[in-house]
C-alpha cells in the first residue's frame, strides 16, 4: 500500500465508505480523507486539503515589484 494514499491518520480510505472526503485538487497525493480526521461532520463542497492549499498559495502568489 502506498503511504501517500493514506489519510492523516495513516489509514487508506475506501472512497465508497461513508465518511470519505476527497480533496478537489487534481494531483493531490492523498486524495481521500476521513471526515473525522479533518474535523468535519458532513462533506463540504469543493474541499481542498491543507497540503494542496499550501502548495497552491506558493504557486503564482508572489509578485515582483518593479524597480523605481
Amino acid at each position: 500500500v502506498d503511504a501517500l494514499n493514506g489519510c492523516l491518520c495513516g489509514i487508506v480510505v475506501n472512497p465508497k465508505c461513508e465518511g470519505a472526503l476527497k480533496c478537489r485538487q487534481a494531483g493531490c497525493e492523498t486524495q481521500w480523507y476521513h471526515l473525522h480526521c479533518v474535523n468535519f461532520e458532513s462533506e463540504p463542497k469543493n474541499w481542498m486539503c491543507e497540503t494542496c492549499k499550501a502548495s497552491s498559495r506558493g504557486r503564482g502568489g508572489k509578485h515582483l515589484k518593479p524597480h523605481a
